[in-house]
């Protein structure tokens, strides 16, 4: 059966087959936003290093304004942004801070930076993380249980979902984007289906010049030179 980039990308990232459609994933990017803070003061506490540090990038951008040149920091976001600082600081992760002229929101800065790359795999405590798939990876949105599994571990426990074939014809309206014809798609075509990706057959797909290709000599991606 013809594979789709989703299934090669899944496939080339299996660590360990788990049985019942669960397997267990080698994370290439752990990004992290000042909201995913508590998390690693939770890892912290319980005597937990990061296994990866040079693959997890971290960038303040829910509790404090991303607009350049603005520094300050409001009541909510002194906690926050101060555990990231911190936090980064002791376990060696990248962080775009404020006034650096990288910082940003988190799904912006990845792929402008080239920390997404197609072909890799994703994560972020945060639901938009699903949007590096336009890039041609895989984005998953983690919990903060699964937070501590990938910092400790660079490995993820997914349950593979199924894939599903969407085909649009006919021509757009005048100011359609993509992703109006997925919000527009996916409430009417597959109500509740949460658990499912969009995906074109392998075949129609072309990958892009100088794509890395994710092998099996873990971690997969970090020989990729990180733009400093």
């Amino acid at each position: 059966m013809e594979r789709t980039l989703f299934d090669k990308i899944w496939d080339d990232h299996v660590v360990m087959d788990m049985g019942d459609g669960f397997a267990l994933l080698h994370v290439d990017r752990h990004l992290i936003t000042d909201a995913g803070s508590k998390a690693l003061v939770d890892m912290r506490e319980r005597g937990l290093a990061m296994r990866n540090p040079e693959l997890a990038f971290a960038s303040p951008d829910h509790s404090v304004t991303t607009t350049p040149g603005r520094t300050d920091l409001n009541a909510h976001s002194v906690r926050l942004v101060g555990n990231l600082r911190k936090e980064a600081q002791a376990r060696g992760i990248r962080l775009f801070d404020m006034g650096s002229g990288a910082q940003g929101i988190l799904h912006v800065v990845g792929p402008e930076l080239g920390l997404t790359l197609p072909g890799a795999l994703v994560v972020c405590a945060d639901s938009h993380t699903c949007t590096h798939g336009g890039l041609g990876a895989l984005g998953f949105g983690i919990g903060a249980s699964e937070f501590a599994h990938v910092g400790a571990t660079q490995t993820l426990v997914q349950q593979k979902p199924r894939n599903m074939r969407v085909r649009f014809a006919g021509a757009a309206a005048t100011g359609t984007a993509p992703s109006s014809t997925g919000e527009r798609c996916i409430p009417t075509r597959a109500p509740g289906s949460t658990a499912r990706y969009s995906s074109m057959p392998a075949a129609s797909r072309r990958r892009l010049p100088g794509a890395p290709v994710p092998n099996r000599s873990w971690p997969s991606m970090a020989s990729f030179p990180i733009p400093r």
